[in-house]
């Protein structure tokens, strides 16, 4: 799903995550994904193992996100 803004692109999509257990996982996943510069929302559901993550593609990519979890020690 991709939504426009006014200043430019900004996309959302979902990333499958492999290897969360925990609630404690799942927090783990979402603070790494939001340190990623460019992105601006993340949403990690441990039940769904995604997340749907926004993001401005100009700041950054879909591969910089999945190198942070990879990172975070989960498989996206």
């Amino acid at each position: 799903m991709q939504t426009i803004w006014e200043k430019g692109v900004i996309v959302q999509t979902k990333i499958k995550i492999e290897g969360m257990a925990c609630e404690h996982c799942e927090a783990t996943v979402a603070r790494a994904i939001s340190a990623v510069d460019g992105v601006s929302d993340v949403k990690v559901v441990l039940a769904d193992k995604q997340a749907t993550v926004t993001y401005d593609p100009e700041r950054t990519k879909i591969d910089a996100i999945k190198a942070a979890v990879k990172n975070a020690g989960y498989i996206a």
